[in-house]
Parts: structure tokens; C-alpha cells; sequence
């Protein structure tokens, strides 16, 4: 097998930096993955740039990701050598660099990672692993508000809309036709001022609930 290697980011602030690491061996229900696409998440980029987070350096960067598996855990019994996979690390793996995404092969974790159909591509698969998730568990919880455009928000309005919620969401004038086509009741043009976007807001609320995970201050 081809010698592994990983994005590390050394310390706070540090850089992106490419360099040799350990072929990683899975045990128990761990699988190891060629990464074939990997989502590069804004959190990503927040993990570099603010202590938000609190990460422990030096750390490997990325959450989610798509490719072949290698080998498998003696525990693993839902997919084989040769399966194409997506995965999302969460939970337990989600501090260990063994399991992060950038790197040429990467640990994965059983109850974390999808058998792909033939016709899904690993770089579909990588994006929508976490966009979806977010999406599916927030909005069961609360319906309302996202920023219609974005890659999580485009998904939200889309799941709403289709479970019945009538939908009011944010969008460039740019991006109008590309939200109106998710049917959102309501679409606000979010390049306007402060204020004239708070009185569109109240004036098609109330709401059921506000959801919003663009994750700036600006935006929350």
C-alpha cells in the first residue's frame, strides 16, 4: 500500500502542512478507507483560525469524506474491501487524527460510514454526508429560517418544503431562481440593509422556529 499522508495544522494560526504519517491498521469496527473527495467544511477553516472549537494541535484536519475501503476491523460485518464509502466523523472519532479526512487513507468508524450506490460519485457523497445530517436532525427539532442558498440551507428548505412547512429563507438576488426552484413560500434578499431584512422577517412571521447555522456573527 502507498505510504499515508496528512494535512496537519501544528498550532493555532499555523498553516496547512503536508507530511508523511503511520498506515493506520482498524481494529474492532474501525475500516481503513483510500480517500478518494473530501468536503473541506468552513469549520475546517475555523479550526485554523479561532480557538472556537478548542482543538488539541497538532491536528489533522476534515469531517467528512469518500472513498474505497481497504480493509475492515475483524468486527465490521456491513461492508468489504472494495466497497465504495462515504463517511462522516462524528462522535468518538471526532478528536482522534486517525479519522480525519485529509489524509491518503483514513480510519472510519462502522456506525459512521455508507455503502454508495454506483451511480453516487465520491464527491456528491462527501458533501452531502454532513449537510444532510445537519439538516434532517435540526429541522426535526425546528422549522423556519435558514439562508436558502448555502450548501446546508438549500437542503433545509427542501426538507421543510417537503414536509409541509411553509418556508421563509434568505437569499442573494443572485440565487433567487436557484431557491425559488426549492419552493420556499417567502424569499428574503439578504443585500439589504439590517433593518429592512428584520421588518420583511416580522412581517411573515410568527414562526414556528428560527434556525440558523451559517455560524457568523453577522448572520446569527
Amino acid at each position: 500500500m502507498t505510504s499515508n499522508e496528512a494535512a496537519w495544522i501544528k498550532k493555532p494560526g499555523g498553516l496547512i502542512e503536508v507530511e508523511t504519517v503511520e498506515k493506520w491498521i482498524p481494529d474492532g469496527v474501525e475500516l481503513l478507507v483510500r480517500v478518494e473527495a473530501v468536503n473541506y467544511n468552513p469549520t475546517d477553516a475555523k479550526l485554523r483560525r479561532s480557538d472556537l472549537f478548542q482543538p488539541q494541535f497538532p491536528l489533522i484536519v476534515g469531517f467528512t469524506f469518500a472513498g474505497t475501503v481497504i480493509s475492515t476491523g475483524p468486527d465490521v460485518s456491513s461492508v468489504k474491501p472494495g466497497d465504495r464509502v462515504v463517511v462522516a466523523r462524528w462522535g468518538q472519532a471526532g478528536t482522534d487524527n486517525k479519522f480525519a479526512a485529509l489524509q491518503r487513507y483514513a480510519l472510519a468508524l462502522e456506525e459512521n460510514t455508507l455503502k454508495l450506490e454506483p451511480e453516487i460519485t465520491f464527491e456528491d457523497a462527501s458533501g452531502v454526508i454532513a449537510n444532510l445530517a445537519t439538516v434532517v436532525s435540526a429541522l426535526n427539532i425546528y422549522m423556519g429560517l435558514y439562508g436558502g442558498s448555502s450548501a446546508v440551507g438549500g437542503l433545509a428548505v427542501k426538507y421543510a418544503t417537503d414536509a409541509g412547512y411553509e418556508v421563509v429563507t434568505t437569499s442573494s438576488s443572485a440565487n433567487k431562481k436557484l431557491v425559488e426552484e426549492r419552493h420556499a413560500a417567502h424569499i428574503i434578499d439578504h443585500c439589504q440593509s439590517k433593518e429592512d431584512i428584520l421588518r420583511e422577517l416580522r412581517a411573515h412571521g410568527p414562526y414556528e422556529g428560527l434556525f440558523e447555522a451559517i455560524g457568523s456573527q453577522t448572520t446569527t
